[in-house]
């Protein structure tokens, strides 16, 4: 475990996980001297707008979720060395009146263990689109293998045909690119995921205590979201990036409600703003 200016990195036989002290984030995974970040993992709690979001103006109605998405300085940044490498970073959401803590372990075989905890938001807020994180890896990932829903796209309210069970897809297999480029691509129920490479190896995310929910793209949320106002662009529209970018949740709201003009999905469906954490662990795949 070295500190060198203001990064923190513990290092060991095939790996080195990096933090910036001054920001508190994960800033560099390398895995068999093969760097895995294309940026950092972040708190997030928002979610492109889809076709029915429109339809109750989500992008407004629950846009404060979006500002407490970007808007996440640092309040606190601890460190400790007890069996690895230990990392506390606390932010501030003042958008929604809450503190997001990511807690890191790093042990001898280059595992992260990744814990968020959300304390209890302001009163009166609206429903959360997503509680999780997101963060971008290299584009040399060529398919995904996971455990959960699957193989096609499933939401927690679009899920009954989308069977639990082990599923392989190439990587441009899991998006779905509806007409208009909107939130896509979720599989729920998730126990692990494995983001393989040509040659073989890879990363590997491994749910801790209750399934996750996952997508990955190869652009951004931000590419996705068209702000307060609909507009009618087409998958070809989206810019070409060289990363992939995954956003891994405790739980993604509903798409849909019992109309497309107006209502939110059912009440079962909604994410109540409350404390909630999520963990998982990044591990290594080799050859």
């Amino acid at each position: 475990i070295q500190r060198e200016g203001s990064f923190l990195t513990a290092s060991g036989e095939g790996f080195a996980v990096r933090f910036d002290t001054l920001s508190g984030h994960l800033v560099s995974l390398q895995y068999g001297g093969k760097e895995q970040l294309t940026y950092p993992l972040k708190p997030n709690f928002w979610r492109a707008p889809t076709d029915n979001d429109f339809g109750y103006n989500m992008p407004k109605a629950l846009g404060v979720w979006k500002k407490a998405s970007m808007h996440q300085p640092l309040l606190k940044f601890e460190s400790s060395q007890q069996g690895g490498l230990q990392v506390k970073s606390v932010y501030e959401l003042p958008d929604v009146k809450a503190q997001v803590t990511m807690q890191y372990q790093v042990n001898d075989r280059g595992e992260v263990k990744v814990k968020i905890d959300l304390t209890e938001p302001a009163a009166e807020l609206p429903v959360m689109p997503r509680f999780g994180v997101r963060f971008a890896t290299k584009d040399d990932f060529n398919q995904v293998q996971w455990y959960g829903r699957g193989p096609h796209e499933n939401y927690i309210d679009r899920k009954t045909s989308a069977f639990v069970g082990e599923h392989i897809l190439p990587l441009d297999k899991m998006n779905t690119d509806y007409s208009r480029p909107q939130e896509n691509g979720n599989r729920t129920d998730v126990k692990w995921l494995y983001l393989q490479q040509p040659e073989g190896g890879g990363i590997k995310i491994t749910a801790i205590g209750q399934p996750l929910a996952f997508g990955i793209h190869p652009y951004l949320l931000s590419d996705l979201d068209e702000g307060d106002f609909k507009k009618q662009r087409h998958p070809v529209d989206l810019p070409q990036r060289d990363l992939l970018e995954l956003k891994i949740d405790r739980i993604q709201m509903g798409v849909g409600g019992d109309n497309s003009w107006g209502m939110k999905p059912l009440d079962q469906y909604q994410i109540q703003p409350q404390a909630m954490a999520l963990e998982f662990m990044i591990s290594p795949r080799g050859k």
